[in-house]
């Protein structure tokens, strides 16, 4: 009977599973933090182009309404 040494063979399979999930690993973490900074920058921009409005203090619509009152 011939026996067939498949160790080789597994070894380079096991090689190359291994190697697939390394590539899988850095991509999605390439992925993440690609999302992470897009978000990041897209939200800073809103807080800043909302940092430009001036919010009237509330006293002042206080002030509006007693001046109707008595003026």
């Amino acid at each position: 009977m011939i026996r067939i040494n498949l160790f080789p063979f597994r070894a380079a399979r096991i090689k190359e599973n291994i190697r697939r999930q390394i590539t899988y690993y850095f991509g999605s973490v390439i992925i993440i933090l690609l999302a992470i900074t897009y978000f990041y920058m897209n939200f800073s921009k809103q807080i800043n182009s909302l940092s430009h409005v001036v919010v009237a203090p509330p006293y002042l619509y206080i002030d509006r309404y007693f001046y109707k009152i008595f003026p």
